[in-house]
């Protein structure tokens, strides 16, 4: 099978020698920016270039992103922090952004933020705003045409002399944020976008989420080792490599459950393929309907939630309702709730009478009309989802909170008892704290 290695790293080299020792082919893209679109799922990943367009079953970014350095060392001494770019060269032009997000996170603590750029950019998506806000939060902007640095070994400080070619400005800081010499190549925001991935608000594409670690992404066949906040950077990237071919050889290809779509229902609205965090729905355009990706699909249900024209289910599965009056119904993600649940089993056995358990995917495959629907059949309802950031479909957890909200909107309009709904989050390790509410829900 061909292992398709996009961007440019040090690592490259040792990636393709362990992917060869694993019976796999390595094909490596060094220069992304000669890539044009890339489609399909796990096992036929379609890359094309202006040249060729390359099949292979897997793909392995490697391309670091341009990262500031000195980001957790901020010394609140009174000192500015201070935001350099375009030295020693133009940034790129996505830095801005980049650059502009983290001015506005750091003045939102309070610390006084010095922006020092040769470029104005403007032109960008939403910069205008961006440029607001951090002026509102009081981030001063400096335009300079040379920078001199020198660094203080004895106090840490940087003196920073910066000249317009008529005045000259003298600024002291123990943080200088700049373009870090990780970055390699092109933009990991273009590579996210042509594999329909998200990026954090650091530029990173799985965060730090523990279930994504260490090299995992949203999308099944796809991994992300071009970027890390190890400070042991090359102990975690070797891991990562060899966690990385180990995953790949141990694929099997097989989904059972997967989104089907109903292309006589679909208004083609593309609503699913937004919303879908795996990139497992795309475009037919024969059929003038979108389609599901069977091998990247996750099943957690969330595009069965958002589509408007009902044109979505999941392969073999039915969350239906049982009449049971009187009682609790109880939705329970399978990564947090069902775990939690399984630990309590026999501390719960005096109430599993009065309660009824469905267990789902993911919480945001469960819609407001189907939570009120459960109320014909029982007098309360609780669902159970993942902490945040601890998602495995990334926002399942916020769009059930959202339907929740949603549904109790439902309750008080049609004068009813919105506290017959109940919403809360634990990890699979809370289980006593879930035991404390159905207690507590049941009477």
């Amino acid at each position: 099978m061909k292992v398709a290695i996009l961007g440019k790293s040090r690592f490259n080299g040792i990636l393709k020698e362990q992917l060869s020792e694993e019976g796999l082919i390595p094909v490596l893209f060094e220069n992304t920016d000669e890539i044009k679109s890339i489609s399909g799922e796990i096992g036929q990943f379609r890359i094309k270039t202006q040249k060729e367009t390359t099949v292979a079953g897997c793909v392995i970014v490697t391309e670091e992103p341009t990262e500031f350095v000195g980001l957790d060392t901020i010394f609140d001494n009174g000192l500015p922090v201070v935001i350099l770019l375009d030295d020693p060269e133009e940034s790129p032009a996505y830095m801005t952004e980049a650059a502009l997000v983290k001015a506005i996170k750091l003045a939102g603590k309070r610390k006084k933020v010095l922006y020092l750029s040769k470029f104005v950019r403007t032109s960008g998506s939403g910069l205008e705003n961006l440029y607001k806000e951090a002026r509102n939060l009081g981030v001063v902007f400096v335009r300079y045409g040379k920078v001199d640095i020198n660094r203080d070994n004895d106090t840490g400080i940087f003196n920073i002399r910066l000249t317009d070619g008529y005045d000259e400005i003298g600024i002291d800081t123990f943080a200088l944020i700049r373009a870090g010499e990780a970055a390699i190549g092109s933009n990991p925001g273009r590579i996210a976008k042509l594999l329909n991935l998200k990026l954090d608000e650091d530029r990173y594409v799985s965060g730090n989420s523990y279930f994504l670690s260490p090299s995992l992404t949203s999308r099944n066949g796809v991994f992300f080792l071009g970027s890390t906040s190890a400070s042991n950077l090359e102990e975690e990237m070797l891991r990562k490599i060899r966690f990385t071919t180990s995953a790949i050889r141990a694929e099997k290809g097989e989904h059972t459950e997967f989104a089907e779509v109903d292309p006589g229902k679909c208004a083609f609205c593309y609503t699913c393929y937004r919303a879908c965090p795996h990139a497992a729905m795309a475009p037919d355009y024969e059929n003038s309907a979108m389609k599901n990706l069977n091998k990247a699909c996750q099943a957690c249900g969330i595009c069965v939630s958002v589509c408007p024209a009902y044109a979505v289910k999941i392969s073999g599965r039915n969350v239906g309702s049982g009449f049971a009056p009187n009682t609790l119904k109880v939705y329970s993600c399978k990564n947090s709730g069902e775990i939690a649940l399984g630990k309590i089993t026999g501390e719960m056995a005096d109430v599993y009478s009065k309660i009824s358990v469905s267990t789902v995917s993911c919480g945001g495959e469960i819609t407001a009309e189907k939570i009120v629907d459960e109320l014909k059949y029982y007098e309360k309802v609780l669902c159970v989802t993942c902490m945040d950031d601890a998602c495995r479909h990334h926002e399942g957890n916020k769009r059930s909170r959202l339907q929740i909200s949603r549904a109790k909107e439902m309750l008080k309009a049609a004068g009813l008892d919105e506290n017959r709904l109940v919403y809360m989050q634990v990890s699979h390790a809370m289980p006593y704290i879930l035991k404390d509410c159905i207690r507590d829900l049941v009477g």
